[in-house]
């Protein structure tokens, strides 16, 4: 149904040793160190339930076939395999782990199967035991699967590699100590047929064929032949009672809800309630069901066989750790020997630090007490600061309302300066006015002098012709003395016209008109006193 090429189409030019070479080199220093023999880096901690799940969905999803059958079905359990595998989160070209964000870097599992073993502890142990080692054996497994359905041959090719890397740190503890349903020889094999095998051409019609010939062919099964094979919990018995998320509640973890040794037949009582009980969540396993498998003579010599060696395995590391620790105690030994006359200066040296610790101590207590000082003297300088800012603002309000009234003040002393300038200039106006009235007053004056004094001369006429007269009366002088008397009456109301259109002139002409008055009234006394004579006559 498909053809066979030697090497993946992208890489057709590319001989099979040098693919060998650039894909399954092992990890860094392997080839100078041996394999990691201690069991602990196939521990894992199950108390997420997210492992548990996934052991499950795998049992599940072949129903006791091999791996390529059932995701070669592509219905039913196929489909079903077919939606695990392809909802893990992969990166293409595998920089982080599976189902991840965490760098992938071997260096560091390199320092955990080796030195680290005996150096790691506690919290570091524990999310070590939390990441699992052997499960993300089973998920880059499974990244490769992903990969191998979309037809991502180069990208397939990274995650077997990721595999074969992170297999060879627990390939010698996997089988004894993981419950992940796949065995290492099987992924040995799948792995080496990679290596030797051409690499079938991807075709989607034929997509079926294409997965019996690469996918992995081990058969999937639960494992209840370790150490802990997790009987009360695998498979789920229902799903919804420990939910598949990173779970941090202990009511929530099948491994602590339903551990018989610890908690006996009905499991931890705090995880109980409403419809959740043993008998729903919990599968029925007695101790004596966990060691079934290495016990029970059923089992036959093979198996016995292969248990004697795991523990002869597991006998050879412990007597090889105890001959490290011993050959590490000799060395501390000869380094304490080495490091005790340090150890006397390091003494003397403590002292004199210690000592040297109290003066600064004593010098920080002086220095504490100053800062106090500078503290008081700066909360005084505040308020008086904030006093002396408060009579400012007093201070300055005050005189903010003085320049405003002076402001004030000063409008109003520009606007009567205004006015009287409008006043002065009208009075200039007027004075000009009058100026000019003066000047055709004193004109007019002119001519009224010139016509007082011919009046004045016919006064004088007048008066000499009274005079004569008087010294020779007659009818016919009589007559003259009042047409002397009519003329007199005549000036003398000419001059007081004059003086009534002139009263305005200046006050020597004031003077000359009083005089002209006198006269006018000595001359009326004089004709009315000549009147008298006549007719007394």
């Amino acid at each position: 149904p498909f053809q066979t090429l030697e090497l993946p189409w992208h890489m057709a030019a590319m001989p099979r040793l040098m693919l060998a070479a650039a894909f399954w080199s092992s990890p860094a220093g392997a080839a100078e160190q041996e394999l990691p023999t201690d069991p602990y880096v196939c521990q894992c901690t199950f108390f997420s339930n997210k492992w548990l799940h996934l052991i499950t969905d795998m049992v599940t999803a072949t129903g006791g076939r091999s791996f390529s059958d059932a995701l070669s079905e592509g219905t039913g359990a196929g489909q079903q395999l077919l939606e695990l595998v392809t909802r893990r989160q992969c990166d293409p070209d595998v920089r982080v782990f599976a189902d991840t964000e965490i760098e992938f870097d071997l260096d560091r599992l390199d320092f955990v199967g080796g030195v680290g073993a005996t150096l790691m502890g506690g919290a570091a142990k524990l999310e070590m035991y939390d990441f699992c080692i052997p499960s993300q054996v089973v998920l880059s497994m499974l990244c490769a699967h992903k990969f191998l359905v979309a037809g991502s041959i180069a990208f397939a090719l990274k995650w077997v590699q990721a595999t074969q890397n992170l297999l060879s740190f627990v390939a010698h503890c996997m089988d004894d100590h993981a419950p992940f349903p796949v065995l290492v020889a099987d992924l040995q094999t799948w792995i080496k047929r990679w290596i030797t095998q051409p690499v079938p051409q991807y075709s989607a019609e034929h997509l079926s064929s294409f997965l019996q010939s690469t996918a992995f062919a081990g058969k999937i099964g639960l494992r209840r032949d370790i150490d802990e094979p997790l009987i009360h919990c695998l498979p789920l018995k229902d799903r919804n009672c420990f939910p598949n998320i990173n779970n941090k509640n202990a009511y929530e973890s099948c491994s602590e809800c339903c551990d018989p040794d610890k908690w006996g037949s009905t499991g931890n009582p705090h995880c109980w309630v409403g419809p959740w009980n043993f008998e729903r969540c919990c599968h029925k396993a007695t101790s004596a069901d966990r060691r079934k498998a290495l016990s029970d003579e059923s089992v036959g010599c093979a198996d016995l066989a292969r248990n004697n060696r795991k523990l002869f395995k597991l006998l050879e590391a412990e007597e090889r750790k105890a001959q490290d620790n011993w050959r590490a105690g000799d060395q501390y030994k000869k380094q304490l020997e080495k490091l005790e006359p340090a150890l006397e200066k390091s003494k003397q040296d403590l002292e004199a630090l210690r000592e040297e610790l109290r003066r600064e101590k004593d010098e920080v207590a002086r220095l504490l007490e100053v800062k106090g000082d500078i503290v008081k003297l700066g909360e005084d300088f505040a308020a008086r600061e904030l006093k002396l800012r408060g009579d400012l603002d007093d201070q300055d309000a005050k005189l903010r309302a003085e320049i405003a009234a002076r402001e004030a003040d000063q409008g109003k002393h520009l606007a009567e300066l205004k006015t009287k300038e409008a006043d002065l200039e009208r009075v200039g106006s007027e004075l000009n006015a009058t100026r000019t009235k003066l000047a055709d007053a004193g004109k007019k004056s002119a001519t009224q002098e010139e016509e007082a004094r011919k009046q004045v001369a016919q006064l004088s006429d007048c008066r000499r012709e009274l005079a004569a007269a008087q010294d020779s009366p007659s009818a016919r002088d009589v007559e003259t003395w009042r047409a002397l008397r009519d003329k007199l009456d005549k000036l003398q109301t000419d001059l007081q016209g004059s003086m009534t259109s002139e009263s305005e002139c200046s006050e020597s002409l004031d003077l000359a008109m009083g005089g002209w008055k006198l006269e006018s009234r000595l001359l009326r006394e004089q004709i009315a006193e000549c009147d008298k004579t006549s007719r007394t006559r």
